[in-house]
């Protein structure tokens, strides 16, 4: 990453921003006309499906929409760089001493987790850190007396999420600190595998001045805050990765009521793409992606309506062209302008929305489990496809499950089985009942969207 590069990030964002609405939407179609033309061009995939696309100005409506699956299925063809095949990507993307290290000596690798079904492998060109802290730099919430609070404390900052990928955040908290010795010690993921105790031990000793994570991990840990077991004092606190409900951003309130609880929004396939305002609204960098609200048709969802879902455009990235893919959550746009003065797509977003499970052991004593420790428990078991856990009663789970290889279901169970019930035990659980469901993993009737974890037990 480039000090320079990321000013000049920077600079253009606040250049747009003051120019308006209409400058900022000349930008987006500007890089739209050179994303796709590029796509035609050294892309076999998109040469293919757009070879009976018109010349000239490029509508956005004409370019058919592409999903996860088909995308993942086509890798190489999908790719514009022949050096990367998906053997070579996959083999680096098992390799977990890879994470934060250079794919091919010159691109950014990420697996997503799979949170609708199906993971992907992304690859981006090396400007993607670039544009992440420019637009950061620029756009991001952060006041004068959050950034003074932010160098007193040391400017430690704090992720709680998975790390057994190569997941977005993870990889490039490890790359800098892998560069930086100062981004070494300022700078740490905690893994929501943890204990609880562990990570109130180990947050009590790091004392970050920014604190970000799952507002799931988060609202657990304000628990912990109010209880007085954990103390910690950030001025910034950040969640991403899952939808924050009212209710949690309350909590968090409760427990850090001088410290600025903001969200932001991002995915693997992009990166960040937008940031919370005062008003509670989501911002999305127009001049770098493009958000499409749509039914379940495929038809644009009216301005003020919850989507069906939406399709996204990396107006950056020419290494992996994500052109109208499905991103899967489900956005409202605002119909005015925000009274934060941005001028700006606003939106709110429901995406990911796992439970988090109450549970009860043999001893009686219960405990919050965080859904994605569970989703990540389960994707690390060798041979497991897709599958979903189902709390049924305070002590019992129910997993259903899909296996790599048929016949193999059984195998993979007990080998899920075993590692649940250890992590479960590490959490301070034991007697829990974990079972094999009869049915296969399945999505919801009536959203069509694949949850991972859920309970059943009335609150």
């Amino acid at each position: 990453m480039s000090k320079l590069s990321t000013l000049a990030v920077a600079w253009e964002c606040r250049r747009l921003d003051r120019g308006g609405r209409e400058a900022i939407v000349a930008r987006q179609q500007e890089r739209l006309a050179e994303l796709v033309a590029y796509a035609r061009s050294h892309s076999r995939y998109y040469a293919r499906k757009y070879l009976h696309l018109p010349d000239g100005p490029v509508d956005l409506a004409q370019l058919p929409p592409v999903t996860k699956p088909e995308m993942m299925a086509h890798f190489d063809e999908w790719v514009t760089d022949p050096a990367i095949t998906r053997e070579k990507a996959e083999a680096f993307a098992h390799d977990l001493a890879q994470i934060g290290r250079t794919f091919l000596e010159k691109y950014l690798l990420f697996t997503t987790s799979g949170s609708s079904g199906a993971p992907a492998i992304l690859v981006h060109d090396a400007s993607l850190e670039d544009v992440l802290a420019g637009t950061s730099l620029a756009r991001g919430p952060y006041g004068g007396g959050d950034l003074w609070k932010i160098m007193k404390n040391g400017k430690r900052m704090a992720g709680v999420y998975a790390t057994g990928g190569h997941y977005l955040g993870y990889s490039l908290t490890e790359r800098l600190r892998k560069s930086n010795p100062l981004q070494a010690r300022s700078s740490r993921i905690f893994s929501i595998l943890d204990p609880v105790p562990q990570l109130v031990e180990n947050l009590n000793r790091f004392k970050p001045a920014m604190l970000g994570g799952y507002p799931t991990a988060l609202v657990l840990l304000a628990d912990e805050q109010r209880a007085g077991r954990l103390r910690i004092d950030p001025a910034i606190i950040t969640c991403g990765g899952e939808w924050t409900s009212p209710e949690m951003r309350a909590e968090l309130h409760a427990a850090w009521p001088e410290a600025r609880i903001t969200s932001t929004y991002g995915c693997s396939e992009v990166g960040n793409m937008g940031f919370e305002c005062e008003h509670g609204w989501m911002h999305i960098n127009e001049d770098y992606v493009i958000l499409e609200p749509v039914e379940a048709d495929g038809s644009p969802t009216p301005t003020g309506k919850l989507s069906y879902s939406c399709l996204v455009t990396n107006l950056t990235n020419k290494v992996q062209p994500i052109i109208r893919y499905e991103l899967g959550d489900r956005i409202l746009v605002k119909e005015s302008p925000c009274a934060c003065g941005s001028p700006m797509m606003a939106v709110k977003i429901e995406g990911r929305t796992d439970e988090t499970l109450t549970l009860t052991g043999a001893d009686g004593a219960t405990r919050r489990i965080l859904p994605l420790g569970l989703f990540a428990v389960g994707k690390e078991t060798p041979g497991m496809g897709r599958f979903q856990v189902i709390q049924t009663a305070p002590d019992r789970l129910v997993m259903r499950l899909e296996a790599k290889e048929t016949g193999q279901e059984e195998a993979v169970f007990a080998e899920a089985q075993r590692r649940l019930s250890a992590y479960l035990l590490a959490q301070g659980l034991q007697g829990v009942s974990i079972e094999r469901a009869a049915e296969a993993p399945q999505p919801h009737p009536q959203s069509g969207k694949f949850k991972h974890v859920w309970s059943e037990v009335k609150r």
